[in-house]
């Protein structure tokens, strides 16, 4: 199912974001992809099984998908304003599904959702 295009106030707040967005990962590689990253918002999270968790939410900018409800594949790394998932892409993460941010501050986990990159497994195991 396509969505419906974005308003122009919407398509603002997304180039406002991304312009945050840019000066926060300032210096970091991924910020050349923060210009073409897919915008996701009303996300929640989903379990992918194996103890590994996607995003559910409106999608627009997809390369392959394009303007679609989606889930990503397994989220590897997720800030305040974007995500990084297995398959190695980038989106930029808008707001969380009301919903599903009543139910994490029921658990009490308040504030944005935070992952953060697991250290690699090295390469040599004695």
């Amino acid at each position: 199912m396509r969505l419906r295009d974005q308003t122009e106030s919407e398509l603002v707040a997304v180039a406002l974001l991304r312009a945050r967005l840019r000066r926060t990962l300032a210096g970091d590689e991924r910020a050349d992809r923060i210009a073409d990253a897919p915008y996701i918002e009303d996300w929640s999270t989903v379990n992918l099984g194996g103890g590994k968790r996607g995003l559910r939410g409106l999608c627009w900018g997809h390369p392959v998908l394009g303007d679609v409800i989606m889930t990503t594949s397994a989220v590897v790394e997720m800030g305040e304003a974007h995500a990084v998932t297995e398959s190695g892409r980038f989106y930029v993460v808008g707001r969380e599904d009301r919903e599903h941010r009543r139910k994490r501050a029921l658990k009490g986990d308040r504030g944005p959702l935070r992952i953060v990159p697991a250290d690699p497994e090295p390469a040599f195991k004695p």
